[in-house]
């Protein structure tokens, strides 16, 4: 076999050769690296953007339910209130107005200013209709027997069987129209109420 003698100056090139390479590796690895972190990043802000584009979405394909707009699950349950007792409810005005009555157990409410309809109480929404008239209106059940509705809105931000939390925008109304709002115990409209500030007061 042949013997391959090297010098000192040929080992400072072959050294000078080796670190030039380590180095340029050292600097390839460092890239892919970078890149790899980089395309990380740009992973999670697409996916914020897609997310923002969502709640936009959502937003416009429902400008009135904070149940929507919040890309929350929609709970839909058919059950949920058999075992409120109807003594604990505490029902709240769903318009705010300045012009409002009360007739034999009916609310009336001009609308002057806030066009939303938010719900009264707790409860499940079990009709979304429309009555003979042509108005739309949405009934919710509140506990066994008890339930609300909410007559002559515009458009709705719930469907038949959705659970809604009190105070929550359900749905809209118009300038001027008259809304009527009724609270049904067994099938009977309960005539006892009283308004006091936000509060819907039922009498015993």
């Amino acid at each position: 076999m042949r013997r391959l003698n090297v010098n000192l100056s040929s080992k400072k090139k072959i050294k000078h050769i080796y670190i030039k390479q380590l180095k340029k590796n050292n600097y390839r690895m460092c890239a892919i690296f970078c890149g790899i972190i980089m395309l990380s990043v740009l992973a999670v802000k697409n996916v914020d953007i897609f997310n923002g584009c969502d709640k936009v979405c959502a937003h416009i394909y429902n400008p009135i339910s904070s149940l929507y707009n919040e890309n929350s699950s929609i709970v839909f349950a058919s059950n949920i209130v058999k075992n409120v007792d109807k003594n604990k409810l505490k029902f709240i005005t769903p318009i705010k107005c300045s012009e409002i009555k009360i007739e034999d157990g009916v609310i009336s409410y001009t609308i002057d200013s806030s066009i939303m309809v938010v719900s009264p109480e707790d409860g499940v929404v079990t009709a979304v209709g429309y009555l003979p008239n042509g108005e739309k209106y949405i009934e919710i059940s509140h506990s066994l027997g008890v339930k609300s509705r909410i007559e002559n809105i515009y458009l709705t931000g719930v469907v038949s069987g959705q659970v809604v939390r009190k105070g929550a925008d359900i749905a809209t109304t118009k300038l001027n129209e008259i809304v009527t709002f009724s609270i049904y115990d067994n099938g009977q409209i309960v005539s006892n109420i009283i308004l006091d500030k936000n509060q819907i007061i039922w009498q015993n």
